[in-house]
């Protein structure tokens, strides 16, 4: 049946045909961004730009002093920092309240060997006066009179005192180093879910004498 209007040839339209909707506008696929990421144990903090990328579990949003402050400590530049310079190392740990006792230390050496090589001097000055004198066999000291073999002994025990504290701050030095690279490996010291400790019963057994009932103590490190 022809309907009233029709153009005699002309089919009718469907109009239960479907229609494929035209997007102007399609989805394009997400830039590729680049992310800093820096492992923490099993996690990871990822940086993107000024924000988070949305989807991404378990971040924290880093600025770029943070990220430029994440770095990881040499024991071996600690060390040699330390040698170069006491309390550089130190300083390249982030421990900067250690200098003020690393110097006070090398401060109160310093001041020994001064002290000590200022007596030494006085007593030798004494006993060279007191063993080429023709009379007592005596010499003054800081207002003090000693004889020969009193101005011999005071010479050998401030030298003694001397060279001991000149070692001593050769050892505080290389202490100094020791403690910047001790300090380097415990602050890199890996903290993370890899590490677990494990306590259960165990038993123990001495030699000649019956199983001891104890605890036994399992680490696990990371690999």
């Amino acid at each position: 049946m022809r309907a009233f209007g029709q153009v005699p040839g002309q089919t009718q339209p469907d109009s239960t045909r479907s229609r494929v909707p035209t997007d102007r506008n399609p989805v394009r696929p997400a830039a590729t961004v680049q992310r800093d990421t820096i492992p923490v144990g099993n996690s990871q903090l990822i940086s993107v730009g000024d924000s988070i990328a949305p989807g991404v579990i378990d971040t924290t949003r880093l600025t770029k002093i943070q990220t430029a402050k994440i770095q990881k400590i040499v024991p071996k530049k600690a060390t040699l920092l330390s040698l170069a310079l006491p309390g550089l190392g130190q300083a390249y740990n982030r421990q900067y309240w250690k200098i003020p006792i690393i110097y006070g230390g090398f401060a109160i050496f310093g001041y020994n060997i001064v002290s000590f090589n200022q007596r030494f001097k006085e007593f030798e000055t004494g006993y060279r006066t007191a063993y080429n004198s023709t009379g007592t066999k005596t010499a003054f000291v800081r207002g003090r009179e000693y004889s020969v073999q009193q101005l011999k002994l005071g010479y050998d025990t401030y030298r003694r005192w001397r060279d001991l504290n000149i070692i001593l701050s050769v050892a505080f030095w290389a202490v100094n180093a020791v403690e910047a690279n001790v300090a380097a490996h415990l602050r890199t010291f890996d903290l993370s879910d890899d590490l677990s400790l494990r306590v259960r019963p165990g038993m123990q057994r001495m030699p000649g004498s019956r199983a001891i009932p104890g605890v036994q103590l399992t680490f696990h490190l990371k690999k």
